[in-house]
């Protein structure tokens, strides 16, 4: 039976000190049973642990102090043990045995013994203190007391920690319970007296071996507040009737350290006029009033929001403050002629109340004009449309839908760069795809304005217009772009190894640039060749203009310079992203990295089609388009009367059931396929092909059912017995369309679509 037993240190325990030299300070430490009697008739039997002693390896032994208890003895000693694994610690306990007379007292007899016990354990060296990691705030915690929370990582990858504990301006330090992992993450509430005050926090750490780690903060406000507009979008227009022009701005507000001490609003750099606000969420309104001098010009507006320490922020928004409304003087101020052009003047200042991308609706005209445009839903006979006053009302919504109509070819953006001053290049399609220049210059170019960017930190920002956007949504209309653009470079650009200048760049999605050797390079996120630059060995000279154009036909891309292709890559794949958070639109430079265009850019385009060499040879100056002969939109609103708007005006005329109507969002003639035609009188306009020259055909076709049983003809010219003709007619039971030309070789060539 054990007499004793060690508590300290455990079998195999592992025991830590500082990596200073010198030794570890162990005190073992145990428990031993109290003197024990056992009785019999004679005699008194005495058991009794006389001494313990405690030997580090081979060591001298310690005589541990011994202390009686009430139940058994305690015992100590400390032993000095290096750094070292598998070192030997024993425990001898001495015992005394006696035997006596129970009636007289005398000794019978006496003898001693002893009792060991050994374990082993391992003395690490621990060389680092504590680490504290800041991982959150501080921030302002929610409640009625103000306060802040601040979450820290405490870590020790030696002896382990021992104690966190934190002070705020020298106060007492307050402990927080950790766990004893090597790890442990904790978020730390401090209340404090002031918003505005400026505290000083220390958060202490200290582990095993008595190591410490202060992390020492400064609490204050340094965040500045935020802020939104949330009314109206960029680039909105303003109302202006000649004397003044008044919009409301709208926005929100936040600092929930200091506070919100105010907001305040100026345009174009001048004064600023506060509003009024309060702490916390805060909704606030700003009403702009622009005087008779702002009218016709674009105005920034600048929205600051200030904190109780005098942290500020700034937003800023772009409004366009239209034209008075002018009158002309006229003689004929009644006729629905005069109705309709004083209607589209005014629409143009007045109605266009949101961003140009966005169509007028019925009730924007109904508050606007005052009149009765609900009442338009029903379609009105063509015998009715005399001079009514709701009939006028309905042609000028006729004229508003041609004339607010969106730019109907691919061209997503043109900016060309004629304003002269000030901070925005317009885009040219009506699309709203705006930029804002960053020091740029404004000068004249090649034909008309132009922007020198420095090489340095000069570029044109449009942001991430919708309409280039490329991601798993967009894969049909990825299928496709163009980039357009004249440069005039005057020097190599900043692009690190000779990466030179971009010309336009789509973060992540497309670019074009200009090398310092003058290499034309570009890159699309495609999967063949992939987001890298390929280099088409076309030379764009400097102090010279040239043309650039890089086309993207469902992976092939082809290059232009001056006109002429230079360059084709048989790519495949559609435009992607592969840079999700960075994806601005910039003129001269790119968003990833410095890389900025030395020179002059003019008439910059983008389209969301593939153009053809001939289109591109046109925007370079080198041919010109062919000649329209003869255009029919289709676009009137009654009668017999199908008008050519070329200046040859080859008019037709309905016959047989040909009537006008709106088929699917679009006015067109409407044919019963059993009589109803337009007949158009042959003019030498109309005498295409003659000499051998080339001539295009275009039209649009809506077909309602497929022709069965018959030729339907589309388009018929001519008696191929008398003149030069050509005819597109529908093939029966396939819907295909089938071609005809006369020519001097037959008088009935021709072939299928596909």
């Amino acid at each position: 039976m054990a007499r004793f037993a060690t508590t300290f240190p455990a079998p195999n325990q592992v025991l830590w000190k500082q990596s200073t030299g010198g030794t570890l300070a162990i005190t073992v430490s145990g428990v031993a049973q109290r003197d024990q009697s056992i009785f019999n008739a004679t005699q008194e039997i005495e058991t009794a642990v006389t001494g313990i002693s405690v030997q580090l390896g081979s060591a001298f032994p310690v005589e541990a102090t011994v202390v009686d208890g009430r139940n058994q003895k305690s015992w100590s000693a400390t032993l000095y043990a290096p750094a070292g694994v598998g070192q030997t610690i024993s425990v001898t306990a001495a015992i005394m045995h006696t035997i006596s007379d129970r009636r007289t007292g005398d000794l019978i007899s006496s003898s001693t013994s002893t009792e060991t016990e050994t374990l082993l354990i391992s003395v690490q060296e621990d060389s680092e203190a504590p680490k504290v990691e800041l991982i959150s705030g501080p921030v302002p915690l929610p409640g009625a007391v103000f306060g802040v929370g601040i979450g820290v990582k405490l870590s020790d990858s030696g002896s382990g920690l021992q104690s966190f504990a934190w002070s705020l301006d020298g106060s007492a330090f307050t402990p927080l319970a950790i766990g004893n992992e090597r790890e442990f993450e904790l978020t730390v509430q401090v209340p404090l007296a002031s918003r505005t005050g400026a505290y000083e926090w220390i958060g202490r750490a200290s582990d095993q071996v008595g190591y410490v780690t202060d992390l020492r903060l400064t609490l204050q406000d340094n965040s500045v507040p935020e802020l939104e507009i949330t009314y109206p979008q960029n680039n909105v227009k303003v109302p202006h009737d000649g004397r003044s022009g008044r919009i409301i701005l709208k926005g929100t507000v936040k600092d929930p350290w200091s506070g919100v001490s105010r907001v305040e609003w100026s345009v174009d750099g001048g004064a600023f006029t506060p509003v009024l606000t309060g702490d916390g969420w805060a909704n606030w309104t700003a009403p702009v009033v622009f005087g008779p001098n702002d009218a016709g010009r674009f105005h920034r507006v600048t929205v600051r929001a200030v904190d109780n320490l005098n942290l500020s922020i700034e937003k800023q928004l772009d409004l366009e403050v239209a034209r008075p409304y002018q009158p002309r003087e006229a003689k004929d101020l009644v006729s629905s002629r005069a109705y309709l052009q004083d209607l589209l003047e005014f629409s143009e200042t007045h109605a266009r109340t949101r961003p140009n991308d966005t169509a007028l609706r019925p009730s924007d005209l109904n508050q606007t004009f005052y009149q009765p445009f609900d009442r338009l839903a029903e379609p009105l006979p063509i015998t009715d449309l005399g001079n009514r006053p709701v009939n006028q009302v309905r042609l000028a919504i006729e004229v508003l839908r041609q004339y607010l109509r969106s730019v109907p070819s691919g061209l997503v953006a043109h900016w060309t760069f004629d304003e002269g001053s000030g901070p925005r290049a317009a885009d040219a399609t009506g699309n709203g795809h705006h930029g804002y220049v960053h020091n740029t210059s404004w000068t004249m170019g090649r034909t008309g304005g132009a922007l020198q960017f420095d090489g340095v930190s000069s570029f044109v920002e449009v942001a991430n217009p919708a309409a280039l956007v490329h991601d798993s949504a967009q894969k049909e209309s990825a299928k496709a772009l163009s980039i357009s653009v004249w440069i005039y470079p005057t020097g190599s650009g900043s692009g690190a190894n000779g990466e030179g200048g971009i010309l336009v760049n789509k973060e992540g999605e497309f670019e074009v640039a200009r090398f310092s050797d003058g290499t034309i390079r570009w890159a699309f996120a495609n999967v063949d060749p992939g987001w890298k630059w390929i280099d088409t060995t076309a030379i764009a000279p400097l102090n010279t203009w040239s043309h650039v154009a890089v086309t993207f036909d469902n992976g092939t891309v082809t290059t232009y310079l001056n006109g002429s292709p230079a360059h084709v890559y048989p790519g495949s794949g559609v435009i992607s992203t592969v840079a999700p958070g960075i994806s601005d639109l910039r003129l001269g430079a790119r968003q990833h990295t410095s890389q900025h265009f030395h020179g002059l850019l003019e008439d910059v385009r983008i389209y969301r089609l593939a153009i053809d060499a001939a289109a591109v040879a046109a925007l370079a100056g080198i041919v010109k388009l062919p000649a329209l002969l003869a255009h029919w939109p289709c676009d009137e609103l009654g009668g017999t009367v199908l008008g050519d708007i070329t200046p040859n005006r080859s008019q037709g005329t309905l016959l047989d059931g040909a009537t006008l109507s709106y088929v699917n969002g679009r006015q067109a003639v409407t044919f019963d396929g059993a009589q109803g035609r337009v007949e158009i009188p042959n003019t030498s306009f109309l005498e295409v092909g003659m000499q051998g020259a080339d001539f295009s055909v275009a039209f649009w076709l809506y077909l309602r059912e497929g022709a069965t049983g018959k030729w339907r003809a589309i388009v018929h010219k001519g008696d191929q017995n008398t003149e030069r003709t050509f005819a597109l007619w529908m093939r029966p039971d396939d819907n295909r369309v089938h071609y005809r030309i006369s020519t001097d070789e037959d008088w009935n060539e021709g072939g299928d679509s596909v």
